[in-house]
């Protein structure tokens, strides 16, 4: 910040923007602590726009938040339903007033503004920003794995895990922050309003416990939570010198490169020991018993005895040659192999149970939920995981060919073509491919997220001649010593994309998924 020069001052409202936000409250929420129903609110949105717009702007001209909106109604449900219900077993769903969630809503869209406006965010943030998710923040961190083990490095990899980070911020640390981010006496008041003098009451069996008082923590449950939480610690990677840092909320991953394991383990301790004067220093808590260590290598150039030996606090960090990290299985060689069978045998089980519910079912419903329950599954990161071998995708299709047969009330053992010609479904290498492509247009042509799009150089041919390459959109296609380094997500898209004629990489991005349809 000390080279920016910045300011933030909360905005006030329309009546015009207020009657839209109460017109586009869903249904089917359960009601908070004041027991006001969304679809009531939205049935009398004509009638308090007004009054509400005013209680609105006299809060965000003062600087003040509301008592009557602090109170959370809290809702225990069970992690796992076959054990008893007990607190360890126990998550809390934390539901806040409707309206108090509307004016975060509306504070919370001016901060993002200000924030990505001024770039005042870290790139390496996947979390709660536009065009960003667990496909970019895997295909980030993947990209480079991959390029580092295809000039022959070894890769160390260390996945911090936080103790209740979202309920552990304190406000005057984050008070202290928003300050240098440059918000105004007026805003700083409003957020210390919103943070202090919290209550929460359990909800259990329709009735109410007594408040409870919450003196540290954001909100659970709310619009604004996740953007202050993401601002407490969006200084985290500045804490790293020899490491690198890829953030989805509070999932860090900490990773280096080096020519041997030694050099790799110094990098990873050295800023093992500054996240831990950082951790100290923001009151936060670093569960080392859940933080993990994976050393990624070729299976050629694995050691045969010790990998990573890292220490936080005396504490020995525990090396694994396995992990789920956002919701995809990562082994030390980025195989995926582990990844497709979790993926077929869900697939297998979800086959199972259409089978058992199949002769209940129109044709027509049977082929949407199929199909919605299928492709999910496969869509997910699937960009990260597809760059596997043919045979190990092959699984996948499989699986898909037997829901395909229960779809279709036919005996096993028909192709491939047939599922897309009847059914409409695609293959699994063209969802892989069509989703990597569509991923590649949004980083293309929105230039988001930055840490990918920045490693990508157009060629542009600016010559007189009309050739076919005169100012087109191709990119160049590095050069990968070996065969590991072709499986990045970068080298393929590339591949793909500058086969695509220069019309269809302008289209649209409504245009470009619609084109996929057709092929």
């Amino acid at each position: 910040m000390s080279n920016k020069i910045c300011s933030f001052s909360l905005q006030t409202v329309s009546v015009e923007e207020v009657l839209n936000l109460l017109k586009s409250l869903p249904d089917g929420k359960s009601t908070g602590y004041d027991l006001m129903d969304n679809f009531l609110l939205r049935c009398a949105a004509p009638q308090i726009a007004v009054p509400l717009r005013y209680i609105f702007n006299w809060s965000l001209e003062k600087g003040m938040f509301a008592n009557v909106w602090k109170h959370a109604k809290l809702c225990p449900t069970p992690k796992d339903c076959k054990e008893p219900a007990t607190p360890a077993n126990s998550r809390p769903i934390s539901l806040l007033p409707t309206l108090s969630k509307i004016l975060e809503g509306i504070v919370s869209r001016q901060i993002w503004e200000y924030m990505e406006n001024n770039d005042l965010i870290t790139a390496n943030q996947h979390a709660y920003r536009k065009n960003h998710s667990t496909t970019t923040a895997l295909v980030d961190m993947t990209d480079q794995w991959l390029n580092a083990m295809d000039n022959g490095k070894f890769v160390g990899v260390l996945f911090l895990d936080f103790s209740a980070a979202f309920d552990l911020v304190d406000h005057e640390i984050i008070l202290t922050k928003l300050m240098h981010y440059g918000f105004k006496e007026v805003a700083l008041n409003w957020v210390q309003s919103y943070l202090t003098d919290r209550k929460q009451s359990t909800y259990i069996n329709g009735s109410f416990s007594s408040p409870h008082a919450l003196n540290c923590g954001i909100p659970q449950g709310s619009c604004l939570g996740p953007l202050l939480y993401l601002i407490y610690t969006n200084d985290l990677s500045y804490a790293l010198a020899e490491t690198q840092a890829t953030i989805f909320a509070d999932d860090t991953t900490i990773y280096a490169a080096g020519q041997s394991v030694q050099q790799v383990q110094q990098a990873l301790q050295g800023d093992l020991e500054n996240i831990r004067e950082w951790v100290c220093q923001n009151k936060l808590v670093l569960n080392t018993k859940k933080t993990k260590v994976m050393l990624v290598c070729s299976t050629r150039k694995r050691p045969k005895q010790h990998g990573i030996q890292l220490s936080m606090g005396g504490v020995q960090i525990e090396e694994v040659a396995e992990t789920k990290l956002l919701g995809v299985q990562l082994d030390n060689c980025l195989s995926w192999s582990s990844q497709i069978t979790n993926l077929c045998k869900k697939n297998i089980k979800t086959a199972c149970i259409i089978r058992r519910i199949a002769k209940y079912l129109p044709g027509k419903i049977l082929k949407q939920i199929t199909q919605a329950l299928i492709e999910s599954q496969v869509n997910y990161c699937s960009v990260v995981w597809g760059n596997e071998s043919s045979s190990e995708v092959r699984r996948l299709q499989i699986a898909q060919n037997k829901a395909a047969s229960i779809v279709l009330r036919w005996r096993y053992g028909f192709s491939v073509a047939v599922i897309s010609n009847v059914l409409g479904w695609s293959s699994i290498d063209k969802i892989i491919e069509k989703n990597m492509l569509v991923l590649f247009h949004n980083i293309h042509h929105l230039k988001r997220p930055s840490t990918i799009h920045n490693g990508n150089q157009l060629v542009r041919d600016r010559h007189s001649v009309n050739t076919r390459n005169r100012l087109s959109t191709i990119y160049a296609l590095s050069r990968q010593k070996r065969e590991i380094g072709k499986r990045t997500f970068r080298f393929r898209a590339i591949k793909k994309w500058n086969k695509l004629t220069e019309q269809t990489r302008n289209l649209s991005i409504y245009t470009f998924k619609h084109y996929f349809k057709t092929i």
